[in-house]
């Protein structure tokens, strides 16, 4: 198993395509009203035979 927790989602995107795993983003809201720069995988979870991958804005 890849442990992607807390990797910026573009490196998520790249390791998830060379391993030929089916993946869907989740964005999560944030609490106020802030624009960070960086996306990081903050969850994951495994339904149906897909990769659900939640990405928080920091």
């Amino acid at each position: 198993m890849i442990d992607i927790i807390g990797y910026d989602i573009e490196t998520v995107k790249q390791i998830l395509d060379k391993n030929n795993i089916r993946y869907e983003i989740i964005m999560s809201r944030p609490v106020k009203h802030y624009k960070g720069y960086q996306k990081r995988v903050i969850k994951t979870e495994f339904k149906d035979g897909t990769l659900t991958v939640i990405v928080a804005e920091f």
